[in-house]
């Protein structure tokens, strides 16, 4: 590059290739001159000393696109001794031209290791590729118990670890079989703090779990981000929408300002809670709220459903735009509901009942399947059969305001159900759970 002494430039570069190994690199630019400085003083120019400003250091530390980032697609997989063989799935955050290699070991858990077999220590992904399985083969034979099962990424190759580089299987069983009860109650924490906070005896909210003692309580320390109370701690459900608040830690509302927890129903088929906050405090406005109900079925089974907020309300309302997430409660801990539980459910109206109910079809959401009468004030018999593999399925009959119904349940079989509405005024849902026994 040619310049005068007395001109001001710009050196513009650009990166070709951005996949590096680490987050962090350094650009060294020097500046070297083409003349010595004897020549530069013969030809009567003004000589200047190259000092440390002729050493430029470049760092980049990239947080949006660090490289290639390897990580676990989530942080637990639920399983069950009689499935034998669970498919934690890991992921790239971009494909990569050369090949990505990746450790795999052991990191503890309460099942030992002699009932299960790690399949393979290093998972490779080709060139293009962003997904692929670590598989866990539980013992059947020798393995008596529920526990948990630990894995932990190591040495990597063309990548970096991401955040969720440690991955819990939890071996499942169903730990509850009934909910007695939510409640709006004070949780008292044992931290310093409780004993000077202003606020009244209903200021959380707990579902009551059993048999035993494990509460499942949302929690104005965590900005009522909800918590499984069992007699081996706390197990938080995990943070799947980053936050920017004015408090520390978990805490991201330092004074619960903004965030909200309501029970929206309870009753001994479920509950459903409701947990409002904006994940940003600077950007309150109403578009950018964001919605999560999590609907508590008896044997543990949760759904976590998520709506975000959007710049549109044709946005915010399409079905799909909401993440749902399928949740055990466990006394291990939480985790993704193994296959096994996750059944499909499907209620089909004879002809005679469809002229005067709509079928309102499952709901993702909530995982129940509901009806809605189209004229109220009129008793009706209703007859459907179900499609499922669920042993245990629950009739719900949900009232709006002072609404009043009288209905008498008769099984034909597995399959054949009637139900006849005995007195209706002035309108309800039935709504179906997917309770699992």
């Amino acid at each position: 590059m040619n310049f005068n002494i007395v001109d001001a430039f710009n050196v513009t570069y650009a990166l070709i290739r951005d996949n590096c190994s680490k987050p962090l690199f350094l650009v060294l630019l020097v500046i070297i001159p083409t003349h010595s400085f004897a020549d530069l003083v013969e030809k009567n120019q003004e000589g200047r000393r190259f000092e440390k400003d002729s050493l430029h250091h470049f760092s980049k530390i990239d947080k949006k696109y660090p490289g290639t980032v390897v990580q676990f697609i989530r942080r637990t997989t639920g399983i069950t001794i009689k499935e034998g063989l669970v498919k934690v799935p890991l992921e790239l955050s971009s494909a990569h031209e050369d090949t990505v290699t990746v450790h795999v070991r052991e990191n503890g858990g309460s099942v030992s290791p002699k009932d299960y077999k790690l399949n393979e220590n290093i998972i490779t992904f080709l060139p293009g590729e962003l997904k692929k399985n670590i598989s866990v083969f539980i013992l059947n034979d020798s393995l008596k118990k529920t526990g948990t099962i630990k894995l932990k990424l190591g040495q990597t190759s063309n990548a970096i670890l991401g955040k969720n580089s440690m991955h819990t299987i939890f071996v499942c069983s169903h730990s509850y079989s009934r909910i007695e009860g939510a409640y709006y109650f004070r949780f008292n924490s044992g931290k310093r703090w409780e004993k000077y906070a202003r606020v009244g005896k209903y200021a959380d909210v707990m579902v009551n779990l059993k048999p035993g003692d494990d509460r499942f309580i949302f929690w104005r320390g965590s900005s009522y981000r909800p918590f499984l109370d069992t007699k081996s701690g706390k197990k938080f459900v995990e943070n799947v929408i980053s936050k920017n608040g004015n408090g520390k830690r978990m805490k991201f509302d330092k004074t619960n300002e903004y965030t909200q927890v309501r029970i929206v129903e309870r009753s001994p088929s479920r509950t459903i809670v409701e947990w409002r906050y904006p994940p940003n405090l600077s950007k309150t406005g109403p578009k950018w709220w964001t919605e999560e109900y999590f609907t508590v079925y008896p044997d543990g089974v949760c759904y976590r459903a998520v709506n975000t907020g959007t710049k549109t309300l044709k946005e915010y309302k399409d079905p799909n735009h909401v993440k749902v997430y399928k949740l055990a409660l466990t006394r291990q801990g939480i985790s993704n509901i193994p296959n096994s539980w996750d059944k499909h459910f499907k209620l089909n109206l004879k002809e005679s009942s469809r002229r005067y109910y709509h079928d309102l079809g499952f709901d993702k959401t909530k995982g129940d399947y509901a009806l809605e009468p189209m004229k109220p004030g009129k008793p009706k018999i209703i007859r459907f059969t179900v499609e499922s593999t669920v042993r245990n399925p629950a009739l719900l009959v949900e009232q709006w305001g002072d609404a009043k119904v009288r209905f008498a349940l008769m099984v034909i079989s597995s399959l054949h159900i009637i139900l006849a509405i005995l007195e209706l005024w002035p309108m309800i849902i039935l709504s179906f759970g997917l309770i699992i026994t």
